[in-house]
């Protein structure tokens, strides 16, 4: 049985102590039960439905029944349905024009919560009520909050991130508190963002900022202000979030500067780059069994020779000079090397009409004084590169076209003087070329390495690997493992000190120098099968 609530005209719902059933509005409606909040039984009372429903339940108590055996029918209090003969005692007597009459407001039974403040309806449910979007209130809002970000501005000006300290501020630093300079700098990040104005209709042409020029100053990038963007996100030292570099590219768009790209555009170069380069670490297996990832050196020194900067650094022949203080000043390169260890070609690279001309060692080749001459090994004397050359003897004849002797005897001339290689000689001859029999084999043909060079510059290069054990990491923690370098042995001693152009190779916590040197050897003695 439901309980009885202290107001006759409601009963309070068994298990549920939040709602309460409307005795008056129930015995009216010939649909459902009225239920309502405990909360909405004040508003539910002044509704229209309830007024109406007393003002029903009134008036048939003072019309009274239609009989005594319907006077008799005791209906009970609760929603149960009456038995089927009741019906046909009871309907008989209903009128049309005892109906209530309902108003088609859809607002008659709508209220306002006395404790949270908000309409709701005859069984307490909230109601929201809108006219639609008003954009005038937006734009307003929006202004609000755009000059409440530029307020916050004004406070930044102590922050390191503009390059202006407080001196009351300059403290020591804390590795405690790195989080919350990234959450600062976040904010920082973000409200500089709201400064630009938004317009996702427009949509910048990001190819400009990734197809460069190959004759581009500053090729492979498309100009200085990508190049320098680059350069900014891959410092060693100085790692920069992506709230950094947007907000470094903004401050760069309002000082005009010209060329700047967009975020997603610089991204994009750099991933250009990194499929153009294929700069990828190479899996290898120790004889161990350690299981460790290397750069391929082939790979690391061309960095050094694509870059422009850097090439005009490198020495690419021993050099005669009355100090040493270089690498390849030592006796060892002058002397002590065999030739085929060395550099195996030269051309004039400022002659526009001789630089396709390649002179190679071990072949024939004619001076611009007609002399003909076998080239050995090419040595930089006086800033100069000269050649160390065998003579030869030449007579022309009818049956050979030009028979050669080869003597013994050396000489250095500059390699300026020389005018003809052994393709020029061999086509003005048309092949017709001997040699005297006391003239050594390797002297007789064209150096192999001409055509696997195919028409391409050629130079041998030397690299300075070394390992280092490393014990700590960036958190501190002890954490063991050995490192292998490379460094471009024709660089000035100058550039080596410099981190820069210190090449990481490889990597391991488990494999040893010595077995990471093996796949160092493995990866030079197959260089000329990888495609660069």
């Amino acid at each position: 049985m439901p309980k009885v609530s202290s107001d006759p005209d409601f009963e309070e719902i068994p298990n549920d102590v939040t709602r309460l059933l409307c005795r008056v509005c129930t015995d009216t409606s010939d649909t459902s039960d009225c239920i309502i909040k405990k909360s909405s039984k004040r508003n539910h009372k002044n509704s229209e439905r309830h007024k109406s429903a007393l003002r029903e339940r009134t008036k048939n108590q003072a019309t009274g029944p239609a009989s005594a055996t319907v006077t008799q029918i005791q209906v009970p209090s609760y929603a149960n349905l009456p038995p089927a003969h009741i019906f046909g005692q009871i309907l008989p007597q209903a009128e049309v024009k005892n109906v209530p009459e309902y108003s088609n407001d859809p607002l008659q039974d709508l209220f306002v919560d006395d404790e949270s403040g908000t309409y709701v309806d005859r069984f307490g449910n909230s109601i929201s009520f809108s006219a639609g979007e008003n954009h005038a209130l937006k734009e307003i809002e929006a202004d609000k909050t755009l000059l409440r970000k530029i307020d916050n501005l004004a406070y930044l000006g102590t922050h390191n991130l503009f390059g202006h300290f407080d001196e009351d501020s300059v403290s020591e630093p804390d590795d405690t508190l790195e989080s919350q300079s990234d959450t600062i700098t976040s904010q920082i990040a973000s409200a500089l963002t709201a400064l630009e104005p938004e317009n996702d209709d427009v949509e910048e042409d990001e190819t400009i900022y990734v197809n460069a020029e190959s004759n581009s100053e500053w090729f492979p990038h498309v100009s200085k202000t990508m190049f320098m963007l680059d350069l900014l996100d891959n410092l060693p030292r100085l790692r920069l979030s992506d709230e950094h570099l947007k907000a470094i590219i903004w401050v760069m768009r309002e000082c005009g500067t010209p060329n700047v790209p967009t975020f997603s555009a610089l991204r994009k170069a750099q991933s250009d780059l990194m499929e153009k380069f294929q700069l990828q670490s190479i899996h290898h297996v120790s004889p161990m069994g350690n299981h460790f990832f290397m750069n391929h050196p082939a790979k690391l020194i061309a960095l050094d020779w694509s870059n422009p900067l850097v090439r005009k650094h490198m020495h690419l022949y021993p050099e005669v000079a009355p100090a040493v203080s270089e690498t390849w000043q030592a006796e060892k390169w002058l002397n002590e090397l065999q030739l085929d260890e060395l550099s195996p070609m030269w051309a004039d690279w400022k002659s526009l009409s001789k630089r396709h001309r390649h002179f190679y060692i071990h072949e024939l080749a004619q001076t611009l004084v007609g002399d003909f001459v076998v080239l050995q090994r090419w040595v930089m004397v006086n800033g100069e590169v000269h050649v160390d050359v065998f003579q030869a003897t030449a007579v022309e004849t009818q049956d050979h076209g030009l028979f050669i002797t080869i003597q013994s005897s050396e000489a250095r001339i500059p390699a300026k003087s020389l005018a003809y290689n052994f393709l020029d000689i061999h086509k003005h001859y048309k092949g017709r070329l001997g040699f005297s029999e006391y003239s050594p084999d390797r002297f007789r043909s064209m150096n192999p390495l001409r055509s696997l060079s195919d028409g391409r510059p050629m130079f041998r290069l030397r690299m300075i690997p070394w390992s280092d054990d490393v014990s700590g990491n960036v958190s501190k923690q002890y954490n063991p493992h050995t490192n292998v370098y490379l460094a471009n042995a024709h660089l000035p001693h100058r550039l080596l000190s410099q981190e820069y152009f210190i090449r990481y190779c490889s990597t391991s916590q488990s494999a040893s120098s010595s077995e990471q040197f093996v796949a160092l050897c493995e990866d030079l003695y197959v260089v000329s099968l990888i495609d660069f």
